[in-house]
């Protein structure tokens, strides 16, 4: 199981549970965040789901000016790193 997270100062946490964590899922979650900020800045690790989906990619592209992905270094230290799965 995994969870999302986002928060801004002026609107209340928004929280997805999803079963199974695929291009599909991230793409419906990285669309709901989108809707609600005029400007994003998205920062991930390099799951497959974040940068390998032909849909994910091509949301980004279309997206370019007002969503922002950032990638996190794949060799940065362990206790740096967020827990995903619980």
């Amino acid at each position: 199981m995994h969870f999302w997270n986002s928060k801004s100062r002026r609107t209340k946490a928004t929280i997805q549970t999803v079963l199974e964590f695929n291009g599909n899922t991230f793409l419906e979650f990285l669309k709901k965040i989108h809707s609600k900020f005029e400007k994003c800045y998205f920062f991930m690790d390099k799951a497959s789901q974040h940068y390998k989906s032909k849909k994910v990619l091509k949301y980004f592209e279309d997206n370019k000016d007002t969503l922002i992905p950032v990638y996190l270094p794949t060799t940065a230290s362990q206790e740096f790193m967020v827990m995903e799965e619980i």
